[in-house]
């Protein structure tokens, strides 16, 4: 089963990714499961210390109270195998970064 975490704050943005994963998942007939979250909170750290399944998280790089670049460095330390895609709608700001 594939495991996929969106941690968006723009709930606009949040829903577009949700769209697109259910649909091209349904699609392809993938066994699946999407959590959705708008801020790093303890909830998302659980499923971060569960390493039940594989995960591919999704996360914005600018976060109201956290950095998508810090959270993915958390779960670096714990989880190995698992996918993070980090998105921004600020390119030049992070290119330097990646």
């Amino acid at each position: 089963m594939f495991y996929f975490i969106i941690l968006e704050d723009n709930k606009e943005f949040n829903d577009s990714i949700y769209r697109l994963l259910d649909s091209y998942i349904i699609q392809n007939k993938l066994n699946y499961k999407i959590s959705r979250f708008y801020e790093y909170n303890n909830e998302l750290q659980s499923i971060i210390n569960n390493d039940r399944y594989y995960k591919i998280y999704i996360f914005d790089i600018e976060l109201p109270n956290e950095s998508g670049i810090h959270i993915a460095t958390k779960i670096r330390d714990f989880d190995l195998t698992s996918l993070i895609i980090l998105l921004t709608a600020h390119k030049d700001k992070y290119k330097n970064e990646m």
